[in-house]
């Protein structure tokens, strides 16, 4: 395989994986926006109120960390871009 070709194939999959980041980012979105929407109940048991209060913060955090992904495979993109330009 010469080193274009591979070159081209780990930016493929670096484009994928951006591709999959950004999806589940938009799940996890629907998953926060559902609990925000459920925590201004007034009827909600203080253990379920919790319960949600806790799934509300670990969908920030895996957003936060798809954020990061995305962030980095774009620089990961931008730098093998960057490389095949300079492959012969």
């Amino acid at each position: 395989m010469t080193d274009k070709k591979w070159v081209r194939e780990l930016d493929d999959m670096v484009a994928k994986i951006r591709g999959h980041a950004h999806n589940i980012n938009n799940l996890m979105t629907v998953v926060f926006g559902r609990v925000e929407l459920l925590l201004y109940r007034d009827d909600l048991e203080k253990k379920a109120r919790d319960d949600l209060q806790s799934v509300q913060e670990n969908a920030q955090k895996a957003m936060q960390m798809l954020k990061e992904i995305s962030r980095e495979s774009k620089d990961m993109h931008l730098k093998l871009k960057s490389d095949s330009e300079d492959i012969k």
